[in-house]
Parts: C-alpha cells; sequence; structure tokens
C-alpha cells in the first residue's frame, strides 16, 4: 500500500496468518535475500514473522509474485533508468479541468500512452463541464477511437458500482471519459 524510508505498509486480507484476523494493515521490510529487487506500491508480496498488524510488530517480505501490469515513469536527461510507479494497476483515471485552468493535452497525451503501455484501461475525467461544453475538446481525442458516450455521467456510476468492470463508451474504444454531474445537464 505504501513505501516509506524502507518500511512498506502491506494490507493483509481476512483470515491471513493462521488465526482469524481480519482485515488489517501491517508493517514490513524486505528481507536481505530479495537484494536490490525493487518493490512497489501494488505488488503482491509473501510475508513472514508477525504479520498482526499491532503497532510494534514488524514482518519481513520474502517474495514478490509475477506482476499483471507495471505504471512506469521513462527515464529523463539525468536519469538513464524507468522507474517503476505502481504494479497491478487496472484502471489510470485522468482528471482534468475544462477551464480554469484549461486542460493540458500533452499531458493528458503522455497519461493515455502509459496507460496503454502498462496495459491498463485509462478514464478521462473532465471536471467544470457545466462551465464549458466538452464537445470541442473531445473532439480532438475522436481520431485515437474515443467515443462521446450517450450518458456522461453513467461512466462515473459505472465505475463506482464496480472495481472489477472498466467503464467504456458504446462503440467499445479502449477509452472513455465521464464528466462528474453532467447526467442531468441537458446534452
Amino acid at each position: 500500500m505504501a513505501v516509506d524510508r524502507g518500511r512498506y505498509t502491506v494490507w493483509l486480507k481476512a483470515g491471513v496468518g493462521g488465526r482469524r484476523l481480519p482485515e488489517r494493515l501491517a508493517s514490513a521490510m524486505k528481507a536481505r535475500e530479495l537484494g536490490r529487487k525493487s518493490i512497489v506500491v501494488g505488488d503482491d508480496v509473501a510475508l513472514v514473522g508477525d504479520v498482526s498488524g499491532d503497532p510494534d510488530a514488524l514482518a519481513r517480505i520474502v517474495r514478490t509474485e509475477a506482476r499483471r501490469s507495471l505504471l512506469r515513469r521513462s527515464a529523463d536527461d539525468t536519469d538513464p533508468v524507468e522507474r517503476a510507479i505502481v504494479a497491478n494497476a487496472e484502471q489510470l483515471v485522468i482528471v482534468t479541468s475544462l477551464t480554469n485552468p484549461p486542460p493540458r493535452p500533452r499531458l493528458i497525451d503522455r497519461c493515455l500512452v502509459a496507460a496503454y503501455d502498462a496495459g491498463m484501461a485509462p478514464l478521462l475525467v473532465l471536471t467544470k463541464a457545466h462551465l464549458v461544453s466538452p464537445e470541442e475538446f473531445l473532439g480532438s481525442y475522436a481520431p485515437s477511437g474515443c467515443r462521446m458516450p450517450s450518458s456522461r455521467g453513467a461512466l462515473i456510476a459505472a465505475s463506482r458500482a464496480s472495481r472489477n468492470s472498466v467503464p467504456t463508451s458504446p462503440a467499445g474504444s479502449r477509452c472513455s471519459w465521464a464528466t462528474p454531474g453532467s447526467a442531468s445537464r441537458p446534452s
């Protein structure tokens, strides 16, 4: 769940640890056997030691499972290595305002490329749609196969209803978007 100065916060399912313990967070550190192998937020890991979740308890991460997806930050001019940001995520939500501040299409494009590269489904959420119509902005994404959903607010409701489903446009394109509160706005 989090990494802070070599300490990892790990979310444990109910029943893990041999006893009937509820869902909980445990603190852990990386075992020496893992060496310099990177562990990032979202990794599925195996723990040994005290997994009770008590404040003074400390477990060890002894193994990482295979990653289903990996979102990476590309290297910059001073760093030749790509950096992992998050593992095993299924969806990348890109939130941008339609006005004040204006949307930054180049940043959105970079986020979309990163999501597609990681095998994640992107969801573009546009705010302040009550002030500016999103049609002109979304027109620039039409060549990429994005389509305007018939009920834009339904995408937000669908994504909240099920963590396992990925909202898509009616045409079944890989890119979808929503504007919060736009379901009641006349189209």
